[in-house]
């Protein structure tokens, strides 16, 4: 799977092969820097899938609420700030929307 955007809320990705509908997912990045951040049964939901000719398209939400799963708030917070570090308005295909 290749990641195309990022934020606290969710992840837009795309796969050449279809995932199957999953409650939990395991979100693992490692960018520009050694240590991996993993984040295991994270609950997660897929909320758009486009199929095309080599693939599909995934518009995946995480389904958690911040205030109360303060932990997990922090692990996504801290891999949307490690890509926000590298954030080029001009580079469309920056992981992170600023929108």
């Amino acid at each position: 799977m290749v990641s195309v955007n990022f934020n606290r809320y969710g992840i837009a990705l795309y796969s050449h092969k279809r995932l199957p509908p999953q409650e939990k997912c395991v979100l693992s990045i490692c960018y520009q820097r050694q240590q991996t951040i993993q984040i295991s049964a994270l609950p997660a939901r897929i909320r758009h899938r486009f199929e095309t000719e080599t693939g599909h398209q995934y518009g995946i939400e995480f389904v958690y609420h911040p205030e109360k799963d303060t932990q997990l708030s922090y692990q996504l917070l801290a891999i949307e700030a490690e890509l926000s570090n590298d954030y080029d308005p001009e580079n469309r295909y920056s992981f992170i929307d600023r929108h």
